[in-house]
């Protein structure tokens, strides 16, 4: 469950009998217009996606600016891996995550521009090279408004990400 209390916002998990894991988790604290709104997908195993959209406004610029956060969790509440943080400028106000049938999760922040990812990866060999196509990387994606989108980043968590010639990675 997630919710709110005066500018923060906070996660608690809870037992088949309603009874909670551990204490809640401290997700983050809003500036203007209030606390983040945190929203809740189960990706299997027991593990679960929380993304929010924290932001504080700047007078000196007269505009939001605004940073979406992504992170795993295990069941019992506990964070795995690192938490994704994606500046958003004065885009996008409330994270609304969605799990597509290919096992990605497509997070759309409300401004025209979703953001997919897997949150899992496929499991590998240390060491060994894996190559992700710009098409395979694009896939399912479209624009609101129909203009052209493209790749402007890629990373991973582990290991290393190296942009190839032919556009793949």
């Amino acid at each position: 469950a997630a919710w709110t209390e005066r500018f923060s916002s906070y996660l608690q998990t809870f037992d088949a009998q309603g009874q909670p894991l551990g204490t809640p988790i401290f997700v983050g604290t809003g500036g203007m217009p209030g606390p983040p709104t945190v929203d809740l997908l189960s990706i299997g195993d027991g593990r679960f996606l929380a993304a929010w959209v924290e932001g504080d406004y700047s007078p000196a610029l007269m505009r939001f600016n605004n940073t979406l956060k992504v992170r795993t969790f295990e069941a019992d509440g506990t964070a795995v891996g690192e938490l994704i943080v994606i500046p958003m400028g004065s885009n996008g106000g409330r994270a609304s995550l969605q799990q597509l049938s290919d096992g990605s999760v497509l997070i759309d922040t409300g401004n025209g521009a979703p953001i997919q990812f897997l949150p899992i990866a496929p499991d590998g060999l240390q060491g060994a090279p894996y190559t992700i196509t710009r098409d395979s990387l694009l896939a399912g994606f479209r624009d609101v408004d129909g203009d052209a989108i493209s790749i402007t980043a890629l990373s991973a968590s582990t290991g290393t990400v190296t942009a190839n010639a032919d556009g793949s990675y």
